[in-house]
């Protein structure tokens, strides 16, 4: 953690004095931001970019020193070969697309809804906010004499940025890095797979050529044999001319005498032809006489075609009716079926979704009973236990300040014995209201047992969780609580204590807190004790 913390700070020095050798002028507090924020720009960029787009940043909260700041370091500053163009966020619902949108420290409340107002932009924020809503964040301390940078790289790829190795290296974590790694491995692997396939495709395609090779040379040695073989072809043909026309002599003379021939031919045929006219105009009045005769036969049939006919089509037509009545039959059976299952059915899926609505009614109620302490709305013991062990760890990873609280009620078992348990329940529950009510939202709170709480206060300086936890004390001190028309005072006692390096588990630091709270009964009770190691 040292070495990383000087490491940013070796950085923060070096990008000092480029920026104010480049400038001539000394570097701000605010100017080392708008470098920050730029240096982020570069190395989280979208994974697909319109280059015809402006790179518009636009600014929410009103932070003169940051924009002006931004102003000044940006107005020279080109990235992926667009003009940076600086815009101030007035209005909430206003919907431009901004490559990306910086939240100033005074809007981190806003952050979640400002992520769901620009889902495509990248979201620099200006301060630390919960892991869940944060992209990267620029986090400095009280004295504003350096600056770290962090990110999340599940919310940045989501949303569909890619982030350079150098930034993982300077800004992540050895988790996100280690993925980051592994997908650009992946990726690799593909591409080598890629051009393996690609390389098997070249040496089947060179085979493939190789064969269409030797197909073409044993082509070439065929035509050459059939050119050979056309060749003698040719001379064969040459001959058979000559001979053809031998043959074509002999037939012209041949078709002469074929001519007077068929001229002694002709000469008898007009005379049969005579002969043949005679005898087939009587072949035609007997012809007439026997077409009369057919055509009566005819009409006769055909009359006989249509009345078969119409039985025929009377028959069908009774067919048809009888199918059509069975049909419907089945149909009406069918739709009665039909509708019978399909009302089961609807009413199964009911009585289904309202039997899953109920187990998950009981699920959630089952939750609350196993986490919640049923007399104050607090996490029973086992619950906070569990939860601010996780805090610690996150705490210490982040290496973020955290404090831890004990509290007792003073004087709680002169009130039971005096008043009664249901005055000390109520006593109990009336405590726990005003945990509750002053109780930032990430931050947790529990009862350990009986009149014995904890709190967890995270990312919170030691001076700040002494002002809480005197908030929270004076608060218990200003309850009215009658029995009978007398006024009870309530007090209580806490041990404070913060989170050091030497915390492993949050035992070690609960134990610490208990000795504060101790100190504090011994100390006359209703104030608050800090114990630092």
């Amino acid at each position: 953690m040292f070495k990383r913390l000087r490491s940013l700070l070796i950085i923060f020095a070096v990008c000092s004095s480029l920026v104010a050798k480049a400038d001539h002028q000394p570097l701000t507090y605010y100017r080392a931001k708008a470098h920050y924020m730029v240096e982020v720009i570069k190395h989280i960029t979208p994974k697909q970019e319109d280059k015809t787009t402006p790179f518009v940043i636009g600014i929410i909260g009103k932070d003169a020193n940051l924009i002006k700041a931004f102003n000044h370091y940006t107005a020279e500053q080109v990235i992926r070969n667009k003009k940076l163009t600086i815009k101030h966020i007035k209005d909430t619902g206003d919907r431009f697309p901004y490559a990306v949108v910086l939240v100033s420290a005074r809007k981190l409340r806003s952050i979640e809804e400002i992520n769901k107002q620009y889902p495509n932009a990248l979201i620099i924020s200006d301060g630390e906010v919960i892991k869940k809503e944060q992209m990267v964040s620029l986090i400095s301390n009280a004295e504003h004499t350096s600056i770290k940078i962090t990110l999340n790289r599940e919310n940045i790829v989501k949303r569909g940025y890619k982030i350079s190795n150098s930034m993982l290296n300077f800004a992540g974590t050895k988790e996100d890095l280690s993925i980051q790694l592994k997908e650009q491995e992946a990726r690799m692997k593909k591409q080598e797979s890629y051009l393996k396939s690609l390389l098997s495709d070249v040496v089947s395609k060179e085979k493939q050529l190789n064969d269409l090779n030797q197909f073409l040379i044993n082509k070439s040695k065929i035509l050459e044999q059939t050119q050979q073989d056309l060749s003698e072809k040719t001379l064969q043909l040459s001959q058979s001319q000559t001979q053809l026309k031998e043959i074509q002599q002999q037939r012209r003379e041949m078709q002469q005498e074929v001519e007077d021939i068929r001229k002694n031919i002709q000469q008898q045929q007009s005379l049969i032809l005579s002969k043949q006219a005679e005898v087939e105009e009587q072949e035609r009045h007997a012809q007439r006489l026997h077409a009369q005769i057919e055509l009566n036969r005819s009409k006769l049939e055909s009359q006989l075609a249509e009345l078969a006919e119409q039985d025929r089509v009377i028959a069908i037509k009774e067919q048809t009716i009888s199918n059509q009545r069975i049909l419907l039959y089945v149909a009406i059976s069918v739709t009665v079926i039909f509708l019978t299952l399909a009302f089961f059915l609807l009413h199964l899926n009911k009585l289904r979704k309202k039997a899953n609505a109920e187990l998950i009614s009981l699920n959630e109620q089952l939750y609350y009973l196993a986490t919640t302490d049923s007399m104050t709305r607090l996490f029973n013991r086992r619950h906070f236990l569990e939860s601010a062990q996780t805090q610690v760890i996150q705490m210490q990873r982040t290496n973020s300040p955290c404090a831890v609280l004990m509290m007792d009620i003073d004087n709680f078992k002169t009130i039971n014995d005096t008043y009664g348990h249901a005055i000390g329940d109520q006593a109990i529950i009336d405590v726990a209201d005003v945990f509750l009510k002053n109780l930032r939202k990430y931050d947790i709170v529990g009862r350990l047992g009986g009149e014995e709480f904890a709190m967890v206060l995270t990312s919170c300086q030691i001076d700040k969780a002494k002002q809480i936890a005197e908030r929270i004390r004076e608060k218990v001190a200003q309850l009215s609580c009658k029995v009978n028309g007398t006024p009870i005072r309530l007090t209580i006692s806490i041990g404070l204590t913060p989170l050091t390096e030497e915390d492993k588990d949050v035992e070690s630091v609960l134990q610490r807190a208990d000795k504060a709270l101790y100190k504090a009964k011994d100390a006359g009770r209703n104030t608050v004790v800090i114990l630092e190691n």
